[in-house]
């Protein structure tokens, strides 16, 4: 459970940071 929801944050954050960045 906890593994899951660190991969969906991890996956949230790097997706929030690219779309930032353009």
């Amino acid at each position: 459970m906890l593994q899951l929801f660190c991969s969906v944050l991890s996956k949230t954050t790097l997706s929030f940071v690219f779309v930032n960045s353009l």
